[in-house]
Formats: C-alpha cells, structure tokens, sequence
C-alpha cells in the first residue's frame, strides 16, 4: 500500500490483531447481538518517510457513527476538571469571549457547552453522532458530516477537533479539505489525538481499536499538517501524557518541507504480544467471575478482545448512566453500574485507565470494596 499522507509505499509491519470489534464505544442492548457483533482486522503499518502510522485493512463501512455512539468522559469528576482546564487554556490562549469556535467531531456538544460557559464564546458543533440538534444564541449543533456543512467554517475565529483524526482514513485528504473551507483566513486549529508513543512504548494493545485507522506522534502530526497546507505553532502532551495537543495556522504548502521521522518503531511488536500474553496468562490464573472491569469504554473492548478466555470476568463498571444496561462489543460482558458491586464485592478490579486509579479507588472505598486486589491496566504481570 502506499501512505495515505506523503504516498510513498508502506513496508513495516508494526503490530496485528486478527478480529476485533468494528466499534468498541456503540451501545448494544443485549448480549447476543454484542458477542456476534461484525469484526474487522488491523495491521498497523509504518512509513518510513513521513512517520504516519495507519491500518491499511481498515474498511471505512465497517464504522457507523450516529446517536449509538457513546465516548462521553464528563461523567468523571477527574476529567471535568482536566476538560474545563482545556476550555480555560483555550479561551486564555485564542481569547475567546465573544469569538465563533467550531467543533468537527463534537460528540454530544459537552465540551462545546464547558466552552461557550468558560469563555463567553459562540459555538457550533458539527458530528453525525449528535442525537439531539439543537440551535440557540450561542450553541447550534449540527447532525452531520464535516464534508456537509463545511460552509459553516466561514468566519471561525477557532476551530477546534478533538479526538476525531484518528478515526478518518485519509487524514491528509481530510485537512485539505478543512485548509481549503478556511480560504484566506488565518483561522488557527486546535487538534488532539492519543499519542501514540506511549502506546507503542508500554506495548498498551488495549489502545489499539478498529476505530482508530491512524495512530500519531508529533513528527506525523507535523507531517500531515504541512503536507494539507498548514504550518505546526506548537504541540505538546496533555491528560497524563495520554493525548497529544496540536496547533497549526494556515499556510502556503509549497513552502513546507518534511520532518524526518525517527527509527520505525519496530519494537512496538514484541512489547504488544509480551504485554498481550502476560495478561492472558494472569487472567486463566483467577477464580470464575472474580474480576471486574472498571471502565466500559474502547480500552475495556480491545482488551477483552485479545483475550482467549473471558471465564474470570464477571462484568464492566462505568458511571457514564447512558452505557450502565448495555454490552461490550465482542465479548458480551455486561456494563453495570458502580452499585453493583456493593452487594457483591468483587476479588479483584482491573482499571482499563490508569488516569482515574485516585477517583476509582475513592468510589471503591464508598462502596464498601476494600479487600479487592486492584489493578491498572499498564500494572504489567
């Protein structure tokens, strides 16, 4: 294959999961239709030129994103915090008050929400998983495409994508098309995607999702960016280094020249198979339905689907109320509520973020869990 960002041919082989869930974070009502649900095959390939990182298996129908697509963290006393810290940073760094931000990838408008809120700023949100449209004095939001109503980009003193890059097959065709909605004007974009070093780093195969058909660092971000006409302000890590926070203005692309990535990482596969084995190896160790999952979210699906035996694992935990009731793709494990646990305190709880370890233990004590042996899901075994 050749890359989807500087179209040079494609070699190196990264990492492999053979099925997985085509979507980790869509609600399913029951649990046949989770444990039969359609799966996809990912092969995470480098190019040596540009740096970008892509599944060249990765089929763009296989996705769906509508009013089942549930990725909200807000329900988390710890990332409302580190969210309303971004909508400060935002407002203090563009400031806002007053200005018109758009959002591509808005997901329900939260965030969009905190930031009219924190900065006195008029907002749209443009996603086709908005489920519920609404158009007032300072908030719309759009269910939709960008590509639909990229018309709405005129006069936007900000434009904001958050955690959506990853998920568009071809990125850089989709920043042209973001550069070329902006015409003249010197609109600069906030964007964030994981970063992928410590993915590769810590061999996190549970943040590798069908979802995400790009995987990032900043020397790809850089690349992408300048080949679609802009040009990098600045960068830099956010939310316990897990995200990768990106600037960029408009620019003239003849004019930007590629940064030269650093040695593939080719270690990424050892690290993801070791890391893979030695969870299986600790999960066969434990008793049936021994182990809670705290966290129903993608890192919770991709874990349990390079798992052989799910016998240990008696149910996922989430406060988010929209997913308690559901089932996780793939595997059928049952998303429950935090009070499930009071009656039943489980033997051992895995974290699937280590990010809220402080917050989830504290909700753990209140239940009454206390003799539970608790684990995060980059502990190692």
């Amino acid at each position: 294959m050749n890359c989807s960002t500087c179209h040079a041919a494609i070699t190196t082989s990264l990492f492999t999961v053979e099925a997985t869930p085509c979507h980790s974070v869509r609600l399913l009502d029951d649990e046949t239709t989770a444990r039969t649900f359609p799966r996809g095959r990912v092969t995470l390939a480098h190019c040596a030129r540009c740096g970008h990182v892509e599944n060249p298996a990765f089929e763009e129908d296989a996705v769906r994103y509508d009013g089942r697509y549930e990725g909200s963290q807000l329900a988390s006393p710890h990332f409302r915090r580190f969210a309303t810290d971004l909508a400060d940073r935002l407002g203090n760094r563009f400031d806002l008050s007053g200005r018109r931000v758009v959002e591509i990838g808005c997901g329900q408008g939260d965030f969009l929400e905190l930031l009219v809120a924190r900065t006195g700023c008029t907002a749209i949100g443009i996603d086709p998983a908005v489920r519920n449209p609404l158009r007032t004095s300072r908030l719309e939001l759009i269910a939709g495409h960008f590509e639909e109503h990229e018309d709405r980009l005129a006069g936007a003193d900000l434009v904001i994508c958050r955690h959506t890059l990853e998920h568009i097959p071809q990125p850089r065709r989709f920043l042209e098309r973001l550069r070329g909605a902006l015409g003249d004007a010197p609109t600069p974009v906030f964007f964030d995607v994981p970063d992928r070093g410590r993915i590769f780093a810590e061999g996190a195969f549970w943040d590798v999702y069908y979802e995400h058909c790009c995987y990032f660092d900043e020397i790809a971000l850089t690349n992408v960016f300048a080949a679609a006409g802009f040009a990098r302000c600045e960068s830099a890590l956010s939310f316990h280094d897990q995200s990768l926070e990106f600037i960029a203005v408009p620019a003239d692309p003849a004019a930007a020249s590629p940064v030269v990535p650093s040695t593939p990482p080719a270690i990424a596969a050892p690290l993801f198979e070791a890391t893979r084995a030695a969870w299986q190896d600790r999960l066969s160790g434990l008793g049936p339905r021994s182990l809670v999952l705290w966290g129903a979210g993608s890192k919770a699906v991709a874990f349990l689907a390079s798992m052989t035996d799910h016998a240990s694992v008696r149910c996922a935990v989430d406060i988010n109320p929209r997913k308690q009731g559901s089932f996780l793709p793939g595997s059928g494990v049952a998303v429950l509520g935090p009070e499930a646990l009071e009656a039943a305190p489980p033997e051992h709880v895995l974290i699937m973020n280590p990010a809220y370890r402080n917050e989830i233990e504290r909700n753990l004590r209140d239940l009454g869990v206390t003799e539970a042996t608790i684990w995060t899901v980059d502990d190692g075994a």
